[in-house]
């Protein structure tokens, strides 16, 4: 009886968490969130990947198109269900790919069980993970030992979806912002290092290394070999 009524607590949860969302997305209404150019990595030359599309997120779907015009519209894909991963970098690829797939296992493009984007920068991509994450799309949970945790134990399902979306959204928020600020120190320490450097020599040619040629009294001799 006891596991009946943890499974049933659990199944609740899980359509409490659902249903929540869809309210949500129902109050922001069909919202533009992004757009911009993504690449469409795993499909062939033949079906349209290889090249970029003009992609436009709301808080219900992803939409592309072959330019930013927005008149030749491709696909639409909506947002429900759907989650986000990372795609390790291949040795010979410039660009920083992520992936949308689906959580009930099924297609999301015609026959691929998931939707393979590449952008140019690492920039880009925390952008764009930024704002799949307002969109509700949230990235998959990696354990320490660096398996997926989805659907792993009943037993880490929250027992309130809105404090377990809550939480999802702040501590990936707070992974963004890290990495922000781990770039920007990065980009800002040998800058520092380097004025630093600087300013020291100069302070030093000003003052210690002038101050000792004028105490040598035969100023007359660097003057004329100067202008030699």
């Amino acid at each position: 009886m006891r596991s009946l009524s943890r499974g049933s607590t659990v199944s609740d949860a899980q359509q409490s968490s659902e249903s929540g969302s869809q309210k949500a997305r129902h109050k922001l209404g069909n919202q533009v969130i992004r757009k911009g150019y993504m690449n469409i990595t795993n499909l062939g030359i033949m079906k349209g990947g290889g090249r970029d599309y003009w992609f436009v997120l709301t808080s219900e779907s992803l939409s592309w198109f072959k330019d930013e015009e927005e008149r030749d519209k491709k696909y639409m894909l909506m947002l429900d269900s759907l989650k986000l991963k990372d795609i390790e970098q291949g040795f010979m690829s410039r660009r920083h790919v992520f992936a949308l797939y689906n959580l009930e296992n099924r297609n999301v493009y015609k026959d691929h069980k998931e939707l393979q984007l590449g952008v140019e920068s690492q920039d880009e991509l925390d952008s764009w993970k930024a704002s799949f994450l307002r969109a509700g799309v949230y990235p998959e949970k990696v354990s320490e030992h660096g398996s997926s945790e989805e659907g792993s134990n009943e037993t880490s399902t929250s027992m309130d979806p809105q404090l377990e979306r809550q939480v999802e959204t702040i501590r990936n928020l707070v992974d963004s912002y890290m990495k922000i600020v781990t770039k920007t120190t990065r980009d800002l320490v040998p800058k520092i290092v380097m004025h630093l450097m600087i300013n020291n020599t100069k302070q030093f040619i000003m003052g210690e290394l002038l101050a000792h040629l004028y105490a040598t009294g035969d100023q007359v001799t660097y003057l004329n070999s100067y202008a030699k």
